[in-house]
């Protein structure tokens, strides 16, 4: 078995298992719509990456998306089926949109969709 120098020494191994309980710990964040957040204010562009929760997002954002028709830059990567289920849903608040999709480097992953009511 190997020890770190400490002044008190612990097993490594046991050492790792607490460094992987502090990682999954979960922190309790307050969240709240833009639609109620930004009722009162004009918007005109919308950017997200909110690391898989863009539909969600979206969803909470649907009254301001529709009444204020803002510009929109979101992100279609962290999950596979954000690239088909994003799109169809702005469509669906947006129809007439130009939808416009970029890739920010090489590969899967910075794919952000541009929506241009």
């Amino acid at each position: 078995m190997l020890f770190r120098k400490r002044a008190r020494q612990v097993p490594v191994s046991l050492e790792r298992e607490r460094e992987r309980e502090r990682e999954q710990e979960l922190s309790v964040v307050q969240a709240d719509s833009i639609d109620h957040l930004l009722a009162d204010w004009d918007v005109t562009f919308i950017k997200m990456d909110v690391e898989g929760s863009e539909l969600r997002a979206l969803h909470g954002a649907e009254h301001t998306i529709i009444s204020k028709r803002p510009r929109l830059a979101i992100c279609v990567y962290h999950k596979p089926e954000d690239l088909i289920t994003i799109p169809q849903y702005i469509r669906s608040l947006l129809p007439e949109a130009r939808f416009y999709l970029r890739s920010h480097t090489y590969g899967i992953v910075d794919k952000v969709l541009y929506v241009i009511p």
